[in-house]
């Protein structure tokens, strides 16, 4: 493990957040008790009502540990390089699965014309084809601008590999996540929030310099 980085209690995390998340499902288990009497009233045999019961630990089991497994991959981001080249990329990868379909949908219409060409004279397919190919001489100014003038693909590459590399923040930032959720005591945490009002009211009462 490299040196500069905080020491991380993996099992620690993942039992607070497991704990979390059953907080929650309970909670969520007990807004629903209306819908959940509503089921149970409609259940006609003891079989059914059987598989009900055994859904309901099933359910708060699975979302704890959802919620524990969101928890380490937070940490995760912050003390490894490799994570957050894979969270980056997924971020943007699912974006890109959304956008390109709509950016390259018109060329999908070409195929259209040649296999299935309009019932119209010969003159009116004439007529189609050209208002079509000067809409898509149009619409190409766009994949043009993204992926060859503007080079967006290297753009996002040079941003993820700069987000992913600054080490220092993310130490900092990874430092106050366990300082304040997980390895501190209940009374260092209430003194590092007293040292950070301090220090903002400070910045605060410090005097602007006055202009020559």
């Amino acid at each position: 493990m490299d040196d500069r980085y905080p020491n991380i209690p993996w099992l620690k995390i993942f039992l607070s957040g497991f704990t979390v998340g059953l907080k929650w499902s309970a909670a969520s288990l007990l807004f629903g008790i209306p819908e959940l009497i509503r089921m149970l009233s409609d259940i006609e045999s003891w079989h059914k009502f059987a598989e009900l019961m055994w859904k309901l630990p099933l359910f708060l089991a699975g979302f704890s540990i959802l919620f524990a497994c969101a928890g380490i991959i937070l940490i995760a981001y912050y003390r490894f390089y490799w994570m957050r080249i894979l969270v980056i990329t997924t971020f943007i990868l699912f974006f890109a699965v959304q956008i390109l379909p709509l950016i390259f949908m018109p060329y999908v219409g070409v195929w259209g014309f040649i296999f299935h060409p309009l019932d119209l004279p010969l003159w009116g397919n004439v007529i189609v084809v050209g208002i079509y190919a000067v809409f898509l001489y149009w619409w190409s100014k766009i994949p043009y601008g993204l992926f060859i003038k503007y080079n967006v693909i290297r753009k996002l590459a040079q941003w993820t590999k700069k987000l992913a590399g600054e080490t220092t923040a993310n130490r900092k930032k990874l430092q106050e996540i366990l300082d304040e959720g997980f390895t501190a005591s209940r009374k260092k945490r209430r003194k590092a929030r007293k040292e950070k009002r301090v220090d903002k009211r400070k910045q605060k009462k410090r005097p602007e310099p006055v202009a020559s």
